[in-house]
């Protein structure tokens, strides 16, 4: 991994508090006068975590704000894990921001490839700190706290995020589904979901990164608890994630 460019250092702290403003001012002002929740609730797509799922935005924004103080730390300016994310971390807060605004005016195709690009940037960064896939890079303890973890949060609450993104813009679009039913949908994009977190856990064995999709998946229980099938493919999805990240650890056992 390469070592970092000097600008970041400041240039981080300033996107990330660019980030939390543009999102407070989605919510206080709000934004074309709607607010995020509002549009969602405006499209017919049942793949929703409850309202208090959300709150984990708050938790991914300390832990960047962590991790834009922890970067300015002298002794991490030769630190090639920080390095990795450097203008891939520039672009992510900058697709947040556009993501909020083209949702906001009502540009939903735009806002979905926005996300897509949002999750595609933040799997690049993923990668660049966990080398070689199965981490026979191990770094310190700060940097597996403060430039890991918080990614590890971010990337899988976007996972999930990405597909509720495009499930709403298919109802945007009034996508038939094929003959299926919306609940077929929402349950589909559960097992999606649980499937990708498998996969995760299994490679990585990222307990963070698994917490997050569980979290979602909890959410979407609690939201759609008049949909058995969706509750039934959510807790299976729970399942999937817990399997993968105990096979992955599992798996390492075996190996030392």
């Amino acid at each position: 991994m390469k070592a970092r460019s000097p600008a970041f250092g400041v240039v981080n702290p300033i996107l990330i508090i660019a980030v939390i403003v543009v999102n407070a001012l989605a919510v206080v002002l709000p934004l074309n006068g709607r607010t995020t929740a509002s549009i969602s609730d405006s499209f017919a797509s049942l793949f929703v975590p409850a309202r208090y799922a959300f709150s984990i935005w708050s938790l991914i924004y300390a832990c960047l704000l962590a991790f834009g103080v922890f970067q300015l730390l002298p002794r991490q300016r030769d630190n090639p894990f920080i390095g990795a994310t450097d203008w891939w971390f520039a672009l992510s807060c900058l697709a947040n921001c556009g993501w909020l605004f083209a949702w906001h005016y009502g540009l939903y195709p735009l806002s979905l490839f926005i996300m897509f690009l949002l999750f595609l940037v933040l799997v690049i960064i993923y990668a660049g700190l966990h080398p070689a896939g199965r981490g026979t890079d191990t770094p310190a303890l700060g940097t597996r706290l403060f430039v890991r973890l918080p990614f590890s949060i971010y990337l899988g609450w976007i996972t999930v995020v990405l597909l509720a993104n495009t499930s709403d813009v298919l109802s945007w679009a009034n996508f038939a589904g094929l003959g299926a039913p919306n609940a077929a949908w929402a349950a589909a994009l559960c097992i999606v979901v649980g499937a990708a977190s498998l996969i995760m856990g299994a490679i990585f064995r990222d307990i963070a990164c698994a917490a997050a999709v569980v979290w979602a998946l909890i959410g979407i229980v609690e939201e759609q608890s008049s949909h058995p099938l969706i509750v039934t493919a959510a807790w299976v999805a729970v399942g999937m994630s817990a399997a993968g990240l105990a096979g992955g650890l599992i798996a390492r056992r075996r190996r030392v």
